[in-house]
């Protein structure tokens, strides 16, 4: 290493992920120490070493510089440091995959610029979203149907008690009826009963009263036979 990048001895040109993470940090910082002809490369896994050993080697020590990789330098410790937590909370797994998907994954890889592990937790993630939606869906949908169902559950029911209540009514009015209409035909046939009590008991006092009668007139009958015969005698005694 020269004088020129004593700022940068920190960085590990063996540590992939640091030149890549160094490439895109100094691209945000609009840092291009690129010759004119030469356009900074997109970062990618592959260029990002060459490009970070040209790149800080062009830094000089003066003080614009040097806050430049003062700032780097603290925010890739803050990088190191999210990094660490990260992958704690991964973890590592062994799976064979065909040539021909294997090789549709490094295509992936190029296509995003990232590692495959990463491309590979990209596309289960974008997947994952996807029938997480349709999962979420599917959820609201048959909470919807079960509402439905418990509303249309409940209406039947209450159709079915008003159709009992409704039929009740109706044969509660009826049966009342028909014990009217029974008290009234024995009011009836106790009323015909005395009746033809009575109609007997006045014939019979009829047939009482008119031979009363006739009996009373062959008494005055004979009574005035009697009358006549004794003025007869009386004449003749004269």
């Amino acid at each position: 290493m020269d004088e020129r990048n004593k700022l940068t001895q920190w960085i590990d040109l063996n540590d992939q992920i640091m030149c890549q993470w160094v490439m895109t940090y100094l691209k945000k910082a609009k840092r291009n120490h690129y010759p004119s002809p030469v356009l900074m490369p997109e970062p990618s896994n592959r260029e990002a070493n060459s490009f970070v050993r040209y790149i800080i080697n062009s830094f000089d020590d003066t003080p614009a510089n040097r806050e430049l990789i003062s700032r780097m330098r603290s925010a890739w410790r803050q990088e190191r440091y999210r990094r660490a937590n990260k992958a704690k909370s991964k973890e590592q797994y062994s799976f064979v995959l065909s040539r021909h998907v294997s090789k549709e994954l490094d295509n992936l890889s190029k296509h995003v610029d990232r590692p495959r592990n990463e491309t590979l937790a990209l596309l289960i993630s974008k997947q994952y979203e996807v029938v997480r939606d349709r999962l979420h869906q599917a959820k609201e949908d048959r909470a919807k149907l079960k509402l439905k169902k418990n509303q249309d559950l409940a209406r039947i029911r209450n159709q079915e008690l008003m159709n009992k209540l409704t039929d009740v009514k109706p044969a509660e009015e009826l049966r009342l009826a028909l014990e009217e209409r029974d008290k009234l035909q024995e009011r009836y046939d106790q009323l015909a009963n005395e009746f033809e009590q009575l109609h007997s008991k006045i014939e019979n006092q009829s047939c009482v009263d008119k031979g009363a009668g006739e009996s009373a007139q062959e008494n005055q009958h004979e009574g005035k036979r009697e009358v006549k015969m004794i003025t007869l005698k009386r004449k003749n005694t004269k």
